[in-house]
């Protein structure tokens, strides 16, 4: 029989053994919170930048309440570990904790809709702003910040395990953080949209759940002995500075990298969770690997971590160079594209990874310098943690956001430096280590005043370029001290990075926007001018014309239309408060646009000022940034522009500019499937020569409205047109190039992506596109024999042909004055009206059949000319004439020309006639006839398959 005494010892064994088997599911357990938390991050980041725009202080706002809130739950539950001793009631009261966090996190999108339904409702104010996004992320994230002082009130065994053990706890639930914000980033967001990424991590929490609250350890936490603990003679209070220190350096740091390596490869939606993975993988892999904790190894990593972010600093100007060896090293095709993240990633986490692993020590190091018993210790952990989350607080609302008024990035690299080194110096001289406080005295002294980045790099990015220049061939540290240009302005804003570069040899000006050139105020002119006059020449409404213009670059647009004389007033809407700046030093190029009362430039979201704005607008112009670049591409979903069309008046015009490089035909066609949500009728205008293009909302056929002459005849209209060669209203009939139903077809024949508000997808695939240097070309996107079809006759362009010709007859010359290639830059209108009327010339007077039938093809492909059957049966006439005397081989050229002309034309029965007369005079054999009727008949039944689509698509 079993002792008494023996029972209650095994009794008491039973908690242990179930702690201890439980303990690495538990770590398990911290792992997977750790991957919902971040995704949710990476979740709540895109709503509220929906709502609140995505401008910086709308991010900083999100990643305050974010941290606040954490920042309370440490507090909250770390007390709450002193009250409740029992380990059973704190797992299950974890437990519910995590299943109340997952059911916020799958619920969040349906909250989220009718609370921005509620701020669409509410003026603009900060106050609301941080009201709403109180409501929607502090109550989760509060109880995020349980974790772990709860676990590292519950796992410890005994007195020795608990500082370890806290350490693998803040190991792996950050370590889970790394995997969390990679898959949000760039898997599950890209290819399930936010509602099911949501569902995915709420579903975590529900499992983590489920194992806490049907738990079955036993037994009590608290005693009140003292725990073991390393022996110091430091301040609980000096602990709690230095982690709120290291939090504000970290932070800050993680978010002037994401700008920095957002300048170094391209401001692209990636670099956010690229950036954020690595600094969450260097804390959680410093913590997991520490081993024993020794005041000398405290010491040791304070002045390593300074150590190397010396050392960071000068890398930063070197990085573009290095990140640019790679580009030039691979080729131009999407599995490169991957290689090339990779390798890049790697080069960023060579470089970073130290000093964040010997940084991510502190906070654990710090928790077992600090002096607790079995009663307190839960709650020393949630106050320590306090304390580094509102040092994490400062560093992202004070270091990362308001300091950027004033200083540039730089100058803040150097802040960081000297408040880690303050906090190390303080440390060195409690613990007697003055050999450690030289030299950290001597490395701050040499490295405040004499550090200084030449950011020549910065102001012109180089990630475009994907071939060896002669700057590849200077070595790796190579920097260039003079530069092609005159950098006149520079600012890292709080938004984004702008520099305005001015050209000696052009004497033209680029605007830069995070490196990547946004404008030039020569080369993009013909962009810039067009986007502003063709809205204003088709708007019906005569006077006092609202007008808005999305997105500022240059000014030359918002400028322009600014001076028109119907337009009464112009809203200009950029994101970017170093833009705005940069536009008061390109007066000359931007007609005076910051001096003229009519125009006011409000600094904030398009997204949102759209959805709040309560007037209608009689043409709005959209000239976005490409959409692979952060933030952008929210401009480019039916919701956005749907809140377009609810924004313009009943004869309201919309004017979206689009780009043809960097491109490929679904991410166009996803853009013109969006675009035709809100406007049934677009139609394509030719903004240069190459590769801008417009869409417009007007149908078919309809002609500049009824005062655009006047118009055309305005001061700067007529000087604009003047330098872009653009002599008459009839000229913009070249610039027509596609009409709504070819683009209604184009956007349902081509795969296409379902990006919305709630499921962004283009920003990657463009962002492939952009590395891959692809481009479409508009006339291609559809086969040519339906193109003709779905176009038909355009009586506008008809009607301008003859004036067109009567005008190019009488000035020959007009695009071949001196200095008019250096004048028109990229105009559209001369590289095209050559070509157009040497066509006609061939038509009319070709020396050969062949040259006017090719002149007859351009002239119908351009829509110049009528279907001219008579011209056809001609043509055929001649080839019967020429049957049994000419070349046969030249012969059949000029036939099969022929028989593409009637195919296009769609005219199956007269391409019938054309065979069956060729057989009826013997000049084909039986088995030639049946070879051409197959061929025909494979044409029409394509064609009639196009025409099936085109039908389902309508209904």
């Amino acid at each position: 029989m079993m002792k008494y005494s023996q029972f209650f010892q095994l009794h008491n064994e039973f908690p242990l053994n179930n702690l201890l088997a439980s303990r690495p599911w538990i770590l398990v357990a911290t792992f997977l919170t750790g991957v919902s938390g971040l995704i949710y991050q990476a979740v709540w980041h895109r709503y509220m930048g929906i709502m609140l725009g995505a401008e910086a202080r709308s991010s900083s706002l999100v990643i305050a309440i974010f941290l606040f809130g954490l920042s309370s739950g440490y507090f909250f539950w770390g007390r709450f570990t002193q009250k409740v001793n029992s380990r059973t009631r704190l797992l299950k009261s974890y437990g519910l904790l995590e299943a109340v966090i997952g059911l916020w996190g799958m619920l969040f999108p349906f909250l989220f809709l009718p609370v921005r339904s509620l701020s669409v409702m509410l003026p603009i104010s900060f106050l609301i702003d941080l009201c709403l996004t109180v409501f929607l992320i502090f109550p989760p994230t509060f109880l995020m910040g349980a974790t772990i002082p709860l676990l590292t009130a519950i796992l410890p065994s005994n007195e020795s395990e608990v500082n370890i053990l806290h350490a693998k706890i803040y190991g792996w639930n950050t370590l889970g953080a790394f995997v969390g914000i990679l898959l949000a980033g760039l898997v599950l967001i890209h290819t399930t949209g936010l509602i099911y990424t949501s569902l995915i991590a709420g579903g975590l929490n529900l499992f983590v759940a489920l194992f806490f609250v049907f738990n079955k350890l036993e037994g009590n936490i608290q005693s009140k002995r003292e725990l073991p603990w390393i022996e110091n003679n430091f301040h609980p209070y000096s602990l709690y500075g230095l982690v709120f220190v290291t939090g504000a350096v970290t932070i800050s740091m993680e978010i002037m990298w994401i700008r920095l390596w957002g300048l170094t490869v391209g401001a692209s939606s990636i670099v956010f969770p690229l950036v954020v993975s690595i600094f969450v993988a260097g804390l959680a892999l410093g913590s997991l690997f520490m081993g024993k904790i020794s005041l000398e190894k405290f010491y040791r990593n304070l002045l390593m971590g300074l150590f190397i972010l010396v050392l960071i600093f000068f890398t930063v100007p070197h990085f573009p160079l290095w990140v640019s060896f790679v580009r030039v090293s691979l080729s131009s095709t999407t599995p490169d594209f991957y290689l090339f993240q990779l390798i890049t990633y790697g080069m960023l986490l060579v470089a970073l990874l130290p000093f964040l692993f010997f940084i991510g020590r502190i906070l654990p190091m710090a928790y077992a310098l600090t002096k607790k018993n079995v009663a307190n210790y839960g709650q020393q952990c949630g106050f320590l943690y306090f304390a580094n989350t509102i040092g994490t607080f400062f560093g992202a609302v004070i270091l990362s956001y308001f300091l950027l008024y004033w200083v540039d990035f730089d100058t803040i690299f150097k802040i960081n430096v000297g408040l880690l080194a303050v906090a190390a110096c303080y440390f060195f001289l409690q613990g007697k280590k003055y050999v450690f406080m030289g030299l950290v005295s001597s490395l701050v002294l040499l490295f405040m005043p004499l550090a200084s980045w030449n950011r020549a790099f910065h102001k012109e990015g180089i990630f475009r370029i994907n071939y060896k220049t002669v700057i590849h061939q200077q070595g790796p540290f190579f920097i260039p001290t003079t530069m092609p240009f005159t950098n006149i302005f520079f600012d890292d804003g709080v938004t984004m990075t702008v520099s305005a570069n001015k050209y000696e040899d052009s004497n033209e000006i680029a605007v830069y926007n995070n490196a990547k050139s946004d404008s030039t105020t020569s080369e993009d002119f013909s962009t810039l001018a067009l986007a502003g006059i063709l809205p204003y020449l088709f708007q019906p409404q005569e006077k006092k014309l609202k007008t808005m213009v999305i997105g500022l670059a240059t000014g030359v647009t918002a400028g322009l239309v600014g001076r028109f004389e119907d337009v009464s007033s112009v809203d200009v809407i950029e994101i970017s408060d170093s833009m705005v700046k940069a536009a008061t030093l390109l007066s000359k190029h931007n007609y005076q646009l910051t001096e003229n009362p009519k125009i006011k430039v409000h600094e904030m979201d398009a997204f949102k000022y759209m959805e709040k704005t309560p007037y209608k607008y009689d043409f709005i112009i959209s000239e976005p940034t490409n959409p692979w670049t952060s933030g952008v591409e929210n401009l480019f979903t039916p919701e956005f522009y749907q809140s377009v069309n609810n924004s313009l008046t009943k004869d309201g015009i919309f004017l979206q500019w689009m780009h043809l490089y960097e491109m490929d035909e679904n991410v166009f066609a996803t853009v013109v499937k969006n675009l035709r949500t809100a406007f049934p009728d677009i139609t394509l205008f030719r903004l240069t020569g190459e590769d801008d293009i417009a869409f417009i909302n007007i149908p078919k056929g309809r002609s500049p409205s009824e005062f655009a002459s006047r118009r055309f005849s305005e001061k700067h209209i007529s000087q604009a047109f003047y330098q872009l060669g653009i002599p008459n209203l009839e000229a913009l009939e070249v610039l027509r190039a596609m009409v709504p139903a070819e683009l209604a077809f184009l956007s349902s024949s081509w795969k296409t992506y379902n990006h919305e508000l709630q499921n962004p997808q283009i920003s990657l695939y463009g962002l492939v596109n952009f590395y891959t240097k692809s481009r479409i070309y508009y006339d291609k996107l559809i086969p040519p024999d339906f193109s003709r079809k779905l176009r038909g006759e355009e009586s506008q362009k008809l009607r301008a042909f003859p004036i067109l010709h009567k005008w190019f007859n009488e000035n020959r010359n007009y695009c071949d004055k001196v200095n008019m290639a250096i004048r028109i830059g990229r105009s559209p209108f001369c590289s095209e009206i050559g070509q157009i009327m040497a066509n006609y010339q061939q038509f009319f007077a070709g020396q050969t059949l062949e040259d006017r039938l090719r002149g007859y093809a351009t002239l119908r492909t351009d829509n110049f000319l009528a279907y001219d059957s008579a011209f056809l049966l001609n043509a055929f006439g001649q080839i019967i004439e020429r049957w049994n005397k000419d070349d046969p081989s030249e012969v059949q050229k000029s036939l099969y020309a022929l028989f593409d002309q009637v195919v296009l034309e769609g005219q199956w029965q007269l391409l019938q006639n054309l065979i069956d007369t060729l057989f009826q005079k013997n000049l084909i054999p039986i088995e030639r006839k049946r070879q051409l009727e197959q061929i025909t008949g494979n044409h029409h039944n394509a064609i009639e398959n196009l025409e099936r689509q085109r039908g389902k698509v309508a209904r």
